[in-house]
């Protein structure tokens, strides 16, 4: 039963029955019996205000728009998980919008996402520079929170994870373990999550007194295609890593793959350390060791940004999960 039908079967008006079911009835001088009538009629027949309509009505729609550049990505889809649990606590919901990896379809998104009067965005953009994305954070009717792919000079509150830091650990891990050609399966290098990933992985390969062999380093993208493209460069390799760091969430599954086709076993022939902790992680054979994001962390840390639309950008730490896909090696490569 709608409010329309309600408001007949009580015979009263629908603005009234509106104003009670929105907790004004005080407000407008409506009796404590009429509150009562509709209270209970409304619970009989589950009847309820439009919440988007309702929302309006009060400058607001009760929904925060977020934009992710693969919902396909496990790591943008336990993250979306988590901010719509995170805000159904405070009754809102989400409206997802992905962009598809591509920088046109993100342009119109954004416009699509400001013409909707959401009552703000958490964007975690493709990660280049875009006029529109500018324009969405430079919105300051708006509370807009950047996450992941932070973008160079754009000045906005972000949630974000200390990418250098992860890179390092990764890296020195496997130099800890004994391993001296390390490899790497890089996304987008234009997006400054892959850059400072992959520049945490040499400062720790430099830092052992090691070489940086490029030939054992590609990756041009986040899909699958370019995963297992970049894997197969990596292991056609005459001298082969003995590891290799996987930077994005795709990536250790194109790897993978390739390893299964090219018949190489891990970690006997290859140690592996791969972002981000995919649920399947643990289960895999061998158990994959991760550079895991605290996404439960970031996602509340996100919808807190935007409730109280609080400026200071958070950074967080990864931590480095220890299973059974690095071995330890006693051979010194040249």
């Amino acid at each position: 039963m709608n409010l329309s039908e309600l408001a007949a079967h009580l015979n009263l008006s629908v603005t009234t029955v509106s104003r009670v079911l929105a907790g004004s009835p005080e407000k407008y001088r409506i009796s404590e019996a009429t509150t009562k009538r509709v209270v209970e009629a409304a619970q009989k027949y589950h009847a309820a205000p439009n919440p988007l309509g309702l929302g309006l009505r009060k400058g607001q729609t009760g929904m925060i728009g977020l934009l992710v550049p693969d919902i396909t990505n496990p790591f943008f889809a336990q993250l979306a998980r988590e901010i719509e649990r995170e805000l159904r606590k405070s009754d809102k919901a989400v409206l997802l919008f992905d962009s598809g990896e591509d920088v046109k379809i993100e342009r119109k998104l954004l416009r699509d996402m400001i013409s909707r009067r959401l009552d703000g965005f958490i964007l975690a953009p493709v990660g280049v520079d875009t006029e529109e994305l500018r324009f969405a954070v430079k919105n300051e009717n708006l509370p807009v929170v950047l996450m992941d792919r932070l973008i160079s000079g754009v000045d906005c509150t972000s949630v974000s994870l200390d990418n250098f830091d992860a890179g390092y650990k990764a890296a020195h891990y496997l130099i800890q373990k004994g391993h001296q050609r390390i490899g790497c399966l890089r996304g987008d290098s234009r997006t400054a999550v892959d850059a400072d990933r992959y520049n945490g992985v040499v400062a720790a390969i430099c830092e052992a007194g090691l070489n940086v062999d490029e030939s054992i380093v590609a990756g041009k993208g986040y899909s699958l295609v370019d995963g297992v493209e970049a894997s197969r460069r990596i292991l056609s390799n005459v001298n082969k890593p003995s590891g290799v760091i996987t930077l994005n969430g795709q990536g250790i599954i194109a790897l993978m793959n390739v390893l299964h086709d090219y018949g190489v076993s891990v970690p006997e022939e290859i140690s592996i350390v791969a972002f981000d902790d995919q649920p399947w992680s643990k289960f895999s054979s061998p158990a994959i060791t991760t550079i895991a994001q605290p996404i439960g962390k970031m996602a509340r840390m996100a919808v807190e940004i935007i409730g109280s639309r609080e400026k200071e950008s958070k950074i967080f730490k990864a931590e480095l999960i220890e299973r059974a896909s690095v071995a330890e090696v006693d051979v010194e490569y040249t």
